[in-house]
């Protein structure tokens, strides 16, 4: 007996037919309508969304770069010394103080020089003013002995007024010490006292010290050596100021009127 479902094959193909038009066959399941009203929402949000300015974030300023100060340089040193405490009047003196050694240290035109801080003073002399009186000393072997002795005026600029003259009568001696240094002012007459002690250096007694005086004369804004008062003084064995003093005050001498 022949299959039932032969006999009705074009009710099979209309309910396929009919799966195929629900199911489109394989095309995409309808979409939902969207309302106008909530299109025109959504398209106003993503509006907003894309034309919203964002604030640009605010950046700190930057920290200004670290700036160098300039060196602040030393002044160069001047040339004048520490200003006295008091005027000296005319004729007085006085040591000179450790600053004022400084500088004479900077000023003085001369090397390897040793300077005698107990003989070195600020003094004020007729018509030079105040000046340093600056008493030296060479040393030619620092583990022996200094061999000589110089003299020098520096004027408050620092400028050299005058190296005194050298007692030529010492120059075959070596220099030992010296001993004082005295500045005299009297009826017009303004001297300079120097007694400093010298060894030979050969035979017996060449290791004995013995007296050198020298005397400097102001003869108006420089100094003369009186080599005849010198040698006098130096011969007659004077070993301290006052009896240079004395002695220069004879009537061999005559000094004084």
């Amino acid at each position: 007996m022949p299959h039932p479902v032969a006999l009705f094959p074009w009710r099979i193909l209309t309910v396929v037919g009919t799966t195929c038009l629900l199911m489109s066959c394989g095309g995409s399941p309808p979409t939902a309508e969207t309302s106008p009203v909530e299109v025109s929402a959504s398209e106003a949000a993503t509006a907003e969304s894309t034309n919203t300015e964002v604030a640009p974030a605010e950046v700190a300023p930057a920290a200004p770069e670290p700036t160098t100060a300039p060196v602040q340089t030393a002044p160069p040193a001047t040339a004048t010394p520490p200003a006295t405490a008091v005027a000296l009047e005319l004729g007085e003196s006085r040591l000179l103080t450790p600053a004022e050694l400084g500088w004479v240290e900077r000023n003085l035109p001369v090397a390897e020089r040793q300077i005698n801080p107990d003989q070195s003073f600020w003094v004020n002399l007729r018509d030079m003013g105040e000046v340093a009186f600056v008493l030296t000393e060479a040393v030619s072997d620092p583990s022996i002995a200094v061999n000589d002795l110089a003299i020098y005026l520096l004027l408050p600029d620092g400028t050299l007024l005058e190296q005194l003259p050298t007692n030529l009568d010492s120059d075959a001696w070596m220099l030992w010490e010296t001993q004082a240094v005295s500045f005299w002012m009297y009826q017009g007459y303004e001297v300079v006292v120097v007694i400093a002690d010298y060894i030979t250096g050969v035979g017996p007694t060449g290791s004995e010290p013995f007296p050198v005086t020298t005397i400097y004369n102001n003869a108006g804004g420089y100094f003369l050596m009186d080599e005849v008062a010198s040698r006098m003084l130096t011969d007659w064995g004077t070993s301290t100021v006052g009896e240079a003093l004395d002695m220069l005050q004879t009537e061999e001498l005559g000094y004084l009127p």
